[in-house]
């Protein structure tokens, strides 16, 4: 299953979701499963065990049955492009996240 997109979203100062709702397979909940690791700008971020847990830090968490991924915002830098790197446990997504809140997959 590859992902190709989804739609970002700044839900407060410092936290942001990534929103695979756009997408109904039952493959986006397999894909988001799998997700092992996750960094933003070279910085790794650990797994928080419920979404509103994710603040100003460096945690995300993968609420599976939302098909969203909640990151924290301590890594990513206002006005610039943003990378977030994806690892599953079959292969890696990096996505950019531009400064308007687009997200382009780099692979």
């Amino acid at each position: 299953m590859h992902i190709r997109s989804c739609l970002p979203c700044k839900i407060a100062i410092d936290n942001y979701k990534l929103n695979y709702k756009a997408f109904s397979e039952a493959g986006v909940e397999d894909w988001l499963r799998t997700i092992t690791a996750i960094s933003v700008n070279d910085t790794p971020y650990t797994q928080a065990e419920y979404a509103g847990s994710v603040s100003y830090d460096s945690q995300y968490n993968v609420y599976v049955e939302d098909n969203t991924i909640y990151l924290g915002g301590q890594a990513f830098k206002d006005g610039t492009e943003n990378t977030i790197v994806l690892t599953s446990g079959k292969d890696t997504l990096t996505l950019r996240m531009t400064s308007d809140l687009k997200i382009e997959v780099v692979n």
